[in-house]
């Protein structure tokens, strides 16, 4: 995902939602041009938007939503973690969204309230 400050975003994902960063790399001002961050089997890579060349349209933050489904125990443990200047909309049943600083919204959902039934044979 292409974002303001890479710094700034893997802040928040470390801190507030548990990811470790495991590799970076400086751009020529020696900010971070890019950041991979992992999370279990999940990796997000978040590019600095001062690298991309401007007729480069990224997603429109506030139109993007990233879910992950954790368990009860993980759901809230997160939930706790967010610092109090967080945007946090509940979902019920364990649910919730927040924005990250750039305004992607992250979604995060107890895995038991995003299981399907089962469908039964004709």
């Amino acid at each position: 995902m292409i974002v303001r400050d890479v710094q700034t975003t893997v802040d928040f994902y470390t801190r507030a939602l548990g990811f470790r960063l495991v590799q970076h790399a400086p751009g020529p001002d020696g900010l971070p041009a890019w950041a991979l961050l992992r999370r279990g089997d999940v990796a997000l890579l978040f590019e600095s938007r001062a690298g991309w060349p401007a007729n480069v349209v990224p997603l429109v933050p506030s139109e993007a939503t990233v879910t992950f489904h954790l368990d009860d125990d993980g759901a809230h443990v997160l939930r706790a973690n967010l610092p109090p200047s967080a945007r946090v909309r509940d979902e019920g049943d364990g649910a919730f969204t927040v924005a990250d600083p750039d305004g992607y919204r992250v979604r995060v959902a107890p895995a038991r309230a995003t299981v399907m039934p089962a469908r039964r044979a004709a």
